[in-house]
């Protein structure tokens, strides 16, 4: 395996953590604001939430409308770079130049998932 084979695994490590930060990230932003909705604010005219750290004030109706489809397309997004992960784990040698490969290519925890004897790849499918 060519050494520009281990910087594509790299590449999509890279991008797969930066989606599931991504994901995080939009789990606090939308989140926050719902643990200090009140009652009045679903039922009551010219209503919003306030998103942390922005202060933008969106109208309830819409915040409900627009975050929900905000965070299924974050979640397919980490799925299908996660899918593009393990099918190029799955397809490396598991030795490179006498080094295992978990060796070789940047660590994070859902890199030994691809080359599992569970395969991830089958199960992400169903959630995507």
């Amino acid at each position: 395996m060519s050494g520009t084979n281990i910087q594509t695994i790299n590449r999509s490590i890279h991008s797969s953590r930066l989606a599931w930060y991504s994901l995080l990230l939009v789990l606090i932003v939308l989140g926050l604001p719902l643990m200090s909705l009140q009652h009045i604010d679903f039922y009551g005219t010219n209503r919003a939430i306030t998103l942390p750290l922005t202060e933008i004030a969106i109208p309830t109706h819409l915040y409900f409308y627009a975050a929900p489809p905000l965070v299924a397309a974050t979640y397919k997004i980490l799925h299908l770079s996660l899918l593009r992960l393990w099918a190029a784990i799955s397809s490396a040698p598991s030795q490179i130049n006498d080094t295992a490969l978990e060796d070789v290519i940047s660590p994070w925890f859902v890199s030994d998932l691809g080359s599992g004897p569970i395969d991830f790849r089958l199960v992400a499918c169903f959630t995507v």
